[in-house]
């Protein structure tokens, strides 16, 4: 699996360009693009409902010129990082099971 491409071996297809501005630093960013909002289907066609995929985002500083290219200002762009399987938000609760308190932690990224 090694010699496939990481697009091909994803469960989230995606693919990539190459961004180009020649009046921004850097002049050429690789961006990602997400081709679907559902994993690929398994070997023998099956999907995972429970899972999605959602684009990663990335805040990246640029340098942008001026009209004229006689002045800079920085500048952020937001850009695609990455397309991952994620599950979905929604749960089925066990009857069975007592209510308990729950605490989550922020996920730093």
């Amino acid at each position: 699996m090694g010699d496939m491409a990481q697009a091909d071996r994803a469960l989230c297809p995606f693919t990539t360009y190459l961004d180009v501005d020649p009046k921004r630093i850097p002049k050429a960013i690789t961006k990602v693009k997400c081709l679907c909002n559902r994993p690929k289907k398994g070997k023998f066609g099956e999907t995972i409902n429970t899972i999605s995929c959602e684009k990663v985002f990335y805040e990246m500083t640029v340098l942008k010129f001026s009209e004229s290219c006689g002045s800079y200002k920085e500048e952020t762009e937001k850009l695609v990082l990455a397309c991952i399987p994620v599950f979905g938000s929604h749960r089925t609760i066990d009857p069975n099971v007592s209510k308990a308190k729950v605490e989550t932690a922020p996920i730093q990224v």
